[in-house]
């Protein structure tokens, strides 16, 4: 085969891949040099959901440089498992190892009130519509130490 016709034969690395909102991602991968006389055209990202196999669907091309994306669209608070190829006329290159990432949780309160009596805080609230939540606690320190225990209702 001549080099010609050959693609890519070194994949590219994720070197960062950070949940920016809810329902979006940004990441950013190295730069792949093994191009094998090929003109570089772009790099594809594949992503799916942990629980599901890749989907042509579910597939972002950007131009070769900058080598960084935003991945938009995504559900709430998910597990995802992302890679990233280099790509030329003849065809797409090896493809990084994957990398899994989960979106956030979206945090914003519908209605929320804060009742507080000398060391006691009262705080009640109502979920956003949403089958899953990550409830915790903080702590908060002013000269002392408070620590607020998060319920269900």
């Amino acid at each position: 085969m001549s080099a010609l016709l050959t693609v890519p034969s070194e994949p590219p690395v994720i070197q960062e891949a950070n949940s920016t909102s809810s329902t979006s991602i940004t990441l950013k991968w190295s730069e792949v040099t093994q191009l094998n006389a090929a003109l570089l055209l772009g790099y594809a990202i594949v992503y799916k959901k942990l629980t599901e196999k890749f989907k042509v669907d579910f597939m972002k091309s950007v131009v070769p440089t900058p080598r960084e994306a935003t991945i938009d669209g995504l559900e709430k608070f998910t597990n995802y498992t992302i890679r990233v190829f280099a790509f030329t006329r003849n065809g797409n290159g090896v493809p990084s190892r994957p990398v899994s990432f989960r979106t956030q949780e979206d945090g914003r309160l519908s209605k929320s009130e804060v009742h507080s009596v000398k060391n006691i805080v009262d705080l009640t609230w109502i979920f956003p519509l949403s089958k899953t939540y990550l409830v915790g606690g903080s702590i908060l320190d002013s000269g002392s130490r408070v620590v607020f225990i998060f319920t269900l209702v």
